[in-house]
């Protein structure tokens, strides 16, 4: 009983030092414009004719005029979805 309760303690202790080294967050800071542009592409969750939702990576800023924005990506992106039209930004409603 006394092993399977240590295994299971030293599970739990290895998933949280696996989540402390790769948390799954994406550092947006630290990725060219080409991996930003096919991370995106990768979270398409709508599209439908001239409309495409993207569920953006946390910490990625929308239109900020510094580093890598969602705006400043929309003509790559443009291409690597193959849209025909040209991309805009539509925030949704807030919270």
């Amino acid at each position: 009983m006394e092993d399977k309760k240590l295994r299971s303690n030293s599970t739990v202790g290895d998933k949280k030092s696996n989540i402390l080294k790769n948390p799954g967050v994406i550092a947006v800071d630290k990725m060219s414009k080409e991996s930003l542009c096919q991370h995106l592409a990768h979270n398409v969750v709508y599209r439908e004719g001239p409309l495409v939702a993207i569920n953006k990576p946390p910490g990625m800023s929308i239109g900020s005029p510094e580093g890598s924005s969602i705006v400043s990506l929309l003509p790559e992106l443009q291409q690597v979805l193959q849209t025909k039209s040209d991309l805009h930004v539509v925030k949704g409603a807030p919270k």
